[in-house]
């Protein structure tokens, strides 16, 4: 009876666990970077259930993504603004304005999951001192597919 106790402890503790503690130490460390960067600039930035760092901008929802960077690789980061919900219109059309996005931006990636069409920029970098210099650019580039996508959708 006690060993049962003591493993139904184990496994709710290690269920408790967040998932940011999955993160190299390299990716943990560049995150705050980023999060303090974000901050500074005047944002309200927090870390979510996902262990991504997550900020909103007039209302819309960012987020990072960031991983790996052990052994003196770069860290992966995913850039991303939350689009649209895919039940705002019909999943061939939403397929067809992501397609769009895809074919005529450099570095966006737009995709269609089950809940909502999404826009994001994947890079790799060693350093966030000089990663938190691309934010700005990035934040126009993903808002101007965001207004391509919109508009396009409606042309439709």
């Amino acid at each position: 009876m006690k060993k049962t106790k003591l493993f139904l402890l184990a496994l709710v503790l290690l269920g408790a666990l967040p998932a940011a503690a999955q993160q190299s130490a390299a990716a943990s460390a560049f995150q705050n970077k980023v999060k303090n960067y974000l901050y500074n600039e005047g944002y309200a930035p927090y870390v979510d259930e996902d262990g991504d760092l997550c900020f909103k901008k007039e209302g819309e929802l960012y987020y990072f993504t960031i991983s790996d960077g052990n052994n003196g690789q770069p860290v992966y980061i995913e850039f991303h603004r939350v689009g649209f919900n895919a039940t705002d219109g019909i999943e061939s059309e939403l397929q067809e304005t992501a397609n769009y996005i895809n074919q005529t931006k450099k570095c966006v990636k737009c995709v269609l999951n089950e809940k909502s069409l999404t826009f994001s920029i994947e890079s790799l970098s060693f350093d966030a001192a000089d990663y938190v210099l691309t934010i700005p650019r990035a934040i126009n580039m993903l808002d101007g597919s965001y207004e391509d996508a919109v508009e396009h959708w409606r042309a439709l």
